[in-house]
Order: C-alpha cells, then structure tokens, then sequence
C-alpha cells in the first residue's frame, strides 16, 4: 500500500526583520520531513530583508515584496498561492523545531478526517540579544481548539496547521478590525470561529513551535495594549451576538469581554477619564458581580512575579 506523504505549504509574512528572517527560514531547511513548500511575503520592507530573501529563493515556491495592509494581509494573500494540504504560518522572527513537520505530516496520516493539528510551544523571551526566560506549553489543556483556550489563554495560532479546506469553507483571516485598522487580534477572530463549529483537532504534546518574544514582536510587545483590548471586546460582542451559543459559552466570552472592558477603562484613566469612568460604571452596572471577580483577579495578576513574563494578552 503506498503511504500518502502531504505537502505543508508554510508562510511566512515578513516586514523589516533582516536580523531574524534567516534564522526562521533555516528552521524550515532543517526539517527531516521533505514534504513541504515556502512561501516568503514582504511588505515592501526598507531594510536589507529582500535581501535575505534572495539569498534563499532557490528554496522558495514563491516570494513577493509589496506594500499590504499587515502581517495577516500578507498571509490571505498566499493562501490561494499555496498547493500543499496543510497550512503553517510561521512568524518572520520564531522559528520551527526540527522534526515537527515530520510530526504534522506522521499525525495527519494517523488521522485522516483531522482539521486543524496543534503541536507544543516553546516561548523565549529575549532581553539584551540573551534568553532572559523559557517557558514550554504542552499540555493537553492548553492547546486545544477550545473557546476558553482562544479567549483565555494564549490562542498559539503558528503552532497550529491548518487544513486547506478549511479557508475555502469558512474563509480567511480578518485582517482589518471595526476601527479599520490592521487587526492584531486576528488570531482570536479565526480561532473563535473554529472553536465554535464542530472541527475534527488532534494535539501533539511535543514542542513543534518556538516564539521568540522580544521589543520588537507584535505578538509580546507592550505598544499595542489598549488597541488589543478593544479588539476583544468588539469580538466579544460580535460572538455574544450568535443565537446558538450555549450557556456556558455566552458565560465565558461575558465574562472575557467584562475583563476586557476593564482593562480598556484602566488604559484609558489618565489620557481619558470621563470616558473611562463611563466605561467601568456602564460594565459595572451591567456585571457588578462579575466586575468585582474581574477586579479582584486583575489586581493578583499585577501582583504576580510572572507577570513580567506573561503577554499582553494573558495579564
């Protein structure tokens, strides 16, 4: 019987990262799978990240350097571009360990009606060109495709392979949130979507993706905070909107979107008092009791020695 060997198209949407994008592609030519295919987008970076590119475009299914609406533009525009069966979004500044595609494509053998895949993370935090912490996610409970892991916890978008079907059933990735600008919570958008329709996942507990965070990531970076915040709440308003939801998820994503709107109201005290102040007595009203929960767990958070680790989106 011939065993079937499934391409994994990986992209990866790149914009002024010629320190770090080498180091990202080498971690594709280093994969002891060979059943795979790259495709690099640049948003018409000003540095020397052509450059880089070039050095490599011999390994390359395609590559591009233009001006896009973001990083999750870029990818939307290779989807259709892509002729493997699984999709990989690799981040121009992390990186994939080196069996994890052999992993992938093992795991959807195993698994034929499989959908989506999730393998382990490893998070670094960089400080001063040294690894300042480490930090490996690969449990069960964390990785898997559920709303409380999307809305919750850290939503791991990269480590995630994807199938192909699935943009075609269910579209791509948003890339311009409410405001019309570049959604950074693109990731949370797509997940919740999937978590919330009955999707065939498989867990790998084994580390197969590796976050850098660093000053300069969009995934860790501290210079966007308030926009995240306010992205959730907007996406928590839009899936409170579905009528099927059940009762525990309407009590999740309420309880996500009171934490949110908080966090919102307190970014917003100095530069905006009268609206923040309107902000909290409006959720409050709303939610006392679950403002007073909120409130309580924020202040322990900020209190916690691992918050200097933590992302945004977890504090």
């Amino acid at each position: 019987m011939k065993v079937s060997h499934p391409t994994i198209s990986i992209i990866i949407a790149v914009f002024n990262m010629q320190d770090r994008l080498a180091a990202a592609i080498e971690s594709v030519l280093k994969q002891t799978y060979a059943h795979w295919e790259l495709l690099i987008l640049d948003g018409g970076s000003t540095d020397d990240t052509v450059g880089v590119i070039k050095k490599y475009e011999q390994h390359l299914a395609f590559w591009q350097s233009e001006k896009d609406k973001g990083h999750i533009d870029a990818c939307n525009k290779a989807l259709p571009k892509t002729r493997g069966e699984w999709i990989c979004l690799l981040n121009a500044d992390d990186i994939l360990l080196p069996d994890s595609l052999e992993k992938i494509a093992r795991t959807s053998q195993n698994h034929p009606a499989c959908q989506v895949i999730t393998g382990g993370v490893i998070i670094k935090k960089w400080q001063d060109n040294r690894i300042v912490s480490v930090k490996t996610y690969t449990h069960p409970k964390d990785l898997g495709l559920t709303l409380s892991n999307v809305l919750l916890k850290m939503p791991f978008i990269n480590a995630r392979f994807f199938h192909k079907t699935l943009f075609a059933k269910y579209g791509n990735f948003c890339a311009i949130n409410d405001a019309g600008q570049y959604y950074i919570s693109n990731d949370r958008e797509y997940l919740s979507r999937l978590a919330l329709l009955d999707i065939s996942s498989v867990i790998i507990s084994d580390p197969v993706y590796e976050y850098h965070a660093h000053d300069g990531s969009l995934t860790f970076s501290n210079k966007h905070r308030l926009q995240i915040h306010r992205e959730h709440c907007a996406l928590a308003t839009r899936l409170l909107g579905n009528p099927s939801l059940t009762v525990g998820d309407r009590k999740l994503i309420s309880r996500w979107q009171t934490k949110e709107t908080l966090l919102s109201a307190f970014f917003l005290l100095k530069k905006q008092p009268l609206f923040a102040s309107q902000l909290l007595l409006g959720e409050i009203k709303s939610h006392p009791l679950q403002c007073i929960f909120q409130f309580f767990r924020l202040v322990a958070v900020k209190c916690c020695d691992k918050l200097a680790f933590l992302p945004n989106e977890m504090r």
